[in-house]
């Protein structure tokens, strides 16, 4: 026969439920409470805990935010020399350029448009050795070989087709880095130079003949 309520038992399915709650409430860690706990905590010991946590947290914070001080600090370090190098290579005078070994322009400043009359978009559409006098592809080949096996250039000179059909005169300086297929380069224009040198070339031909 099932137990009578009025005699105060209950069914063995409630009293089993009763006691696995009371189990659970027992093993559950120390730092876990109930919704009313939080809302209302009634002892000193789970107030000194949920401060000590909230002092944790505060503590953690303060340690973090630093980093992220120092984070956003390096990067507008980086972002500034990277505005810095960007204005000085825009900037010069010289005729700056990134090249590939596949021959094709990679990168140019201003000063080309200056010196050449060609835009960037034109001189990188094209070869290089497009715009190099014809007189000056075989010497140019080489120097582009050796600085290939060597990794640098100094004080090359060929001649570059202006954008009005006539040629300048550029003088070279360059380094290649073979792992990324790059050379990296500096030109000057020593056209008035070289005219200089072939009129003193010429006066002393002149004092020759006399």
């Amino acid at each position: 026969s099932l137990p009578c309520p009025m005699n105060g038992h209950r069914p063995s399915l409630e009293t089993d439920a009763a006691t696995e709650l009371r189990l659970m409430w027992q093993r559950r860690p120390a730092d876990c409470f109930d919704t009313q706990d939080r809302l209302n905590p009634s002892t000193p010991e789970k107030m000194g805990k949920r401060q000590s946590t909230q002092t944790e947290r505060v503590e953690a914070l303060a340690t973090v935010r630093p980093q992220s001080d120092g984070l956003a600090a390096l990067y507008a370090r980086a972002e500034q020399a990277e505005g810095d190098f960007a204005r000085f290579f825009d900037q010069s005078l010289d005729l700056l350029c990134v090249t590939g070994f596949d021959g094709y322009f990679k990168r140019l400043n201003q000063a080309w448009t200056t010196c050449l009359g060609w835009t960037e978009g034109e001189l990188q559409a094209r070869p290089f050795l497009d715009f190099v006098h014809p007189e000056d592809h075989k010497l140019t080949l080489a120097e582009v070989d050796r600085l290939g096996e060597d990794g640098v250039t100094v004080l090359f000179e060929n001649r570059y087709r202006h954008g009005d059909g006539s040629y300048r005169w550029l003088q070279w300086n360059a380094r290649s880095l073979g792992g990324s297929q790059r050379i990296y380069a500096a030109a000057r224009d020593v056209t008035r130079l070289k005219r200089l040198e072939r009129e003193v070339l010429d006066i002393a031909d002149r004092e020759q003949e006399r």
